[in-house]
């Protein structure tokens, strides 16, 4: 079964089942980057790409580079403080990852949402993703670049 899901500027078609590298099956979901070009972002070690929002989304920004190296700044230290149960050491991991930054507006708040994938399709770097399992492989987090305050990261549940 197909769902469209809206997140910010991007309709994101999910389905149910499990974790894939491969490219799109009934596994996972995909939203093709369409007219917005993703922009590729390196800080550090971590690689990823900015999910532009579409000019008319009142519920979406496009991240900046700013709100990037601030989140991946803070994020090793969050992750070591909150030490997820499902991988404690999700912290000293996080250069395995790729990423894709989303800007979404919750509640009038710019909050930054990351998609974060072990292991990805071709696509990547210009289409949205969402694995509904495969374990510590895959999680998102949430940032308020304001607040600078780091949601728990979702761990996706096991295959």
């Amino acid at each position: 079964m197909w769902t469209l899901l809206r997140i910010g500027a991007v309709l994101v078609l999910l389905s149910a089942g499990g974790a894939s590298s491969a490219p799109l099956s009934a596994n996972d979901t995909a939203t093709p980057a369409g007219a917005h070009k993703f922009r590729k972002i390196k800080t550090g070690s971590a690689e990823g790409v900015v999910v532009p929002a579409a000019p008319d989304d009142k519920q979406a920004w496009t991240p900046d580079d700013k709100s990037v190296r601030a989140f991946e700044e803070g994020l090793p230290a969050s992750l070591q403080k909150k030490k997820p149960s499902e991988e404690p050491n999700l912290h000293s991991k996080l250069d395995q990852f790729k990423r894709q930054y989303l800007g979404k507006v919750q509640r009038g708040r710019r909050i930054l949402y990351v998609i974060f994938a072990c292991q990805t399709a071709p696509d990547w770097e210009d289409t949205v993703r969402i694995t509904k399992d495969g374990g510590s492989c895959y999680f998102q987090i949430k940032y308020d670049p304001a607040k600078r305050t780091y949601s728990e990261p979702n761990i996706n549940h096991p295959s």
